[in-house]
Protein backbone atom coordinates (compact mmCIF):
# COMPACT_ATOMS: atom_id res chain seq x y z
CA UNK A 1 0.00 0.00 0.00
CA UNK A 2 1.39 3.37 -0.40
CA UNK A 3 1.10 6.75 1.32
CA UNK A 4 -1.09 8.50 -0.99
CA UNK A 5 -3.92 5.33 -0.85
CA UNK A 6 -3.08 4.90 2.73
CA UNK A 7 -3.96 8.92 3.52
CA UNK A 8 -6.69 8.46 1.42
CA UNK A 9 -8.02 5.75 2.66
CA UNK A 10 -7.96 6.47 6.24
CA UNK A 11 -8.86 10.10 5.61
CA UNK A 12 -5.20 11.22 7.18
CA UNK A 13 -6.21 15.19 7.78
CA UNK A 14 -1.87 15.90 8.44
CA UNK A 15 1.22 14.54 7.92
CA UNK A 16 4.40 16.18 9.17
CA UNK A 17 6.90 13.75 8.82
CA UNK A 18 8.23 11.44 6.80
CA UNK A 19 11.10 8.93 7.67
CA UNK A 20 12.42 6.60 5.08
CA UNK A 21 15.15 3.95 5.30
CA UNK A 22 13.97 1.48 3.18
CA UNK A 23 17.35 -0.58 1.75
CA UNK A 24 17.18 0.84 -1.70
CA UNK A 25 13.30 1.36 -2.16
CA UNK A 26 13.24 5.09 -1.15
CA UNK A 27 12.55 6.03 -4.68
CA UNK A 28 9.44 4.23 -5.04
CA UNK A 29 8.05 5.30 -1.66
CA UNK A 30 8.45 8.90 -2.76
CA UNK A 31 6.82 8.57 -5.83
CA UNK A 32 3.86 6.41 -3.67
CA UNK A 33 3.96 9.32 -1.27
CA UNK A 34 3.65 12.47 -4.35
CA UNK A 35 0.17 13.31 -3.15
CA UNK A 36 1.05 13.54 0.61
CA UNK A 37 4.03 15.19 -0.10
CA UNK A 38 2.34 17.73 -2.41
CA UNK A 39 -0.50 18.49 0.15
CA UNK A 40 1.38 18.46 3.30
CA UNK A 41 4.67 19.19 2.54
CA UNK A 42 5.83 17.38 5.38
CA UNK A 43 9.36 17.19 7.05
CA UNK A 44 11.59 14.17 5.69
CA UNK A 45 14.18 12.23 6.44
CA UNK A 46 15.52 9.88 3.69
CA UNK A 47 18.54 7.45 3.89
CA UNK A 48 20.84 8.08 0.91
CA UNK A 49 23.12 5.35 1.20
CA UNK A 50 21.38 2.39 -0.18
CA UNK A 51 22.03 3.14 -4.23
CA UNK A 52 25.28 4.71 -5.73
CA UNK A 53 23.53 8.06 -6.81
CA UNK A 54 21.07 8.41 -3.91
CA UNK A 55 22.35 12.03 -3.27
CA UNK A 56 21.45 13.24 -6.45
CA UNK A 57 18.90 11.37 -7.64
CA UNK A 58 16.68 11.38 -4.76
CA UNK A 59 16.88 15.13 -4.21
CA UNK A 60 15.65 15.62 -7.97
CA UNK A 61 12.97 13.53 -7.27
CA UNK A 62 11.50 15.76 -4.27
CA UNK A 63 11.99 18.64 -5.72
CA UNK A 64 9.67 17.37 -8.56
CA UNK A 65 6.75 17.07 -6.49
CA UNK A 66 7.50 20.09 -5.07
CA UNK A 67 9.92 23.06 -5.70
CA UNK A 68 9.78 24.54 -2.14
CA UNK A 69 11.68 22.11 -0.35
CA UNK A 70 15.24 22.78 0.89
CA UNK A 71 17.42 20.37 1.73
CA UNK A 72 21.13 19.23 3.56
CA UNK A 73 22.73 15.97 3.81
CA UNK A 74 24.10 15.16 6.60
CA UNK A 75 26.94 12.53 7.02
CA UNK A 76 28.22 11.44 10.43
CA UNK A 77 31.15 9.76 9.01
CA UNK A 78 29.19 6.65 9.77
CA UNK A 79 28.95 5.79 5.93
CA UNK A 80 25.13 6.19 5.91
CA UNK A 81 24.40 9.59 4.95
CA UNK A 82 20.47 11.34 5.06
CA UNK A 83 18.97 13.77 3.29
CA UNK A 84 16.66 15.70 5.14
CA UNK A 85 13.84 17.73 3.38
CA UNK A 86 12.13 20.99 5.57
Amino acid sequence: MTLDSFCKEYNVERVDFIKIDAEGSEREIIKGAKETIKKFKPRMAIAAYHLPDDKKVIPELVLSIRNDYKFKLVDKGEGEPVLFFF
